[in-house]
């Protein structure tokens, strides 16, 4: 398969789920290759590409699936033959404050967001993504225990304190 020639968010999965390739790997392949990321950003990062990979909206159901998780009325409007991603909305909550700063004229906001509990949450059928479910899962299973290396707060560590 040419991979060359897939979609971007297909092209990730097969990158990370079929050939293997790390996360970041996948980002400096598409710097080196001159792909824009979203919303016009110089480079990829690795958290936006975790997260794609972690949206169940790539991810295909099957109608069965989606007819647990939505209302009987969404249902009954699904076309049982077809798959579906699932959306969720009702996920999060911001709360955003004006903080006034020094001198009491400038301001500044601060955001606030809490996840709210998954039984708030509230499944979203969307159109299947064409990315076939064994890819997804695949590049789920390889990235679910990557984690960011300290960074021990930059600090310089000091070596037996001079008996070397």
């Amino acid at each position: 398969m040419d991979e060359q020639k897939l979609p971007v968010v297909r092209r990730m999965f097969y990158v990370v789920g079929v050939e293997g390739l790390p996360m970041h790997r996948v980002k400096k392949l598409f710097d080196s290759e001159g792909i824009s990321p979203p919303k016009r950003g110089r480079y990829w990062s690795k958290q936006f590409i975790r997260s794609r990979i972690m949206d169940d909206a790539y991810k295909p159901h099957t109608f069965d699936e989606v007819k647990k998780l939505v209302s009987s009325e969404v249902a009954a409007k699904l076309e049982p033959e077809k798959n579906y991603g699932i959306w969720w909305y009702n996920v999060r909550r911001t709360i955003a404050k004006q903080i006034a700063e020094t001198d009491g004229r400038r301001y500044r906001l601060r955001a606030t967001t809490i996840i709210k509990p998954k039984e708030e949450w509230i499944t979203v059928p969307v159109p299947d993504s064409g990315i076939p479910r064994e890819w997804v899962d695949v590049a789920r299973e390889r990235i679910k225990d990557n984690r960011a290396p300290s960074s021990a707060g930059h600090r310089f560590w000091e070596l037996s304190g001079g008996i070397f």
